[in-house]
């Protein structure tokens, strides 16, 4: 299981609906963000640290 796969499935016990898009050689991942003040949810691309976060989160999951 790659990295971009394990934040996909934490993002999604996290309660985010992810989109991978891309081919395999480079994949991205977008989610859809809310915002309170504005009242509407705009889709932000996730860098490759905060995919490396979401991945850890993934297998300290499993680990724990």
């Amino acid at each position: 299981m790659t990295m971009y796969d394990k934040a996909f499935k934490a993002l999604e016990r996290a309660g985010f609906s992810p989109d991978m898009v891309g081919g395999p050689d480079d994949p991205h991942i977008f989610v859809n963000v809310w915002t309170d003040d504005l009242g509407q949810s705009h889709e932000m691309r996730l860098h490759d640290t905060e995919i490396g976060w979401w991945a850890s989160k993934h297998e300290k999951e499993l680990v724990d």
